[in-house]
């Protein structure tokens, strides 16, 4: 039983030092954190994507409310049209958890308690696509708000003007 033991344990230590194989398997620790980490990556800029579409409806949705305001629609006509707004860049109200809601006043910011400000609020849960795989790792709801202000002092409509750069710096 004596020898056994002892040549179990030279067998241990040659074995400790044989390094033959060992980069397989560091190649596929490494390679499992790095596809989880570029999954999040990859995730994480659908994310920040989403949040600037939301945000730009958040925008548009704003200046269409405070226009049929100042049209003198009434205040049902208001969520309407931040509905309308919001779905032409593909936030249905109400559709795959996004919802869109409208205050007169505004319920914060620098503006709350302002009558001629209208605030819209547009948010849309998120997926998580690839670092599904990362353990804790929950998707976010994104979320856009943006005010407008109905100047009722100003003579004649409101227009807002956008120009191409051509037309901006003719030849």
């Amino acid at each position: 039983m004596k020898k056994f033991v002892i040549r179990f344990c030279e067998s241990l230590g040659r074995w400790s030092r044989d390094d033959r194989g060992s980069m397989a398997i560091i190649t596929a620790i490494s390679l499992t954190v790095l596809v989880a980490f570029a999954g999040l990556g990859v995730d994480v800029a659908l994310w920040m994507r989403a949040k600037n579409n939301v945000q730009g409806a958040a925008d548009s949705a704003a200046n269409s409310v405070a226009a049929a305001a100042a049209a003198s629609n009434p205040s049902s006509r208001l969520t309407a049209e931040a509905d309308a707004a919001a779905a032409g860049y593909g936030f249905q109200n109400g559709m795959h958890g996004v919802t869109v809601t409208v205050h007169n006043p505004p319920s914060s910011g620098s503006y709350a308690g302002n009558a001629d400000a209208y605030e819209v609020i547009i948010s849309k849960p998120q997926k998580v696509y690839l670092s599904s795989v990362l353990s804790g790792v929950t998707a976010p709801t994104v979320r856009g708000r943006a005010v407008a202000l109905v100047n009722k002092n100003s003579i004649g409509p409101t227009c807002i003007l956008g120009l191409s750069p051509r037309e901006l710096f003719p030849r």
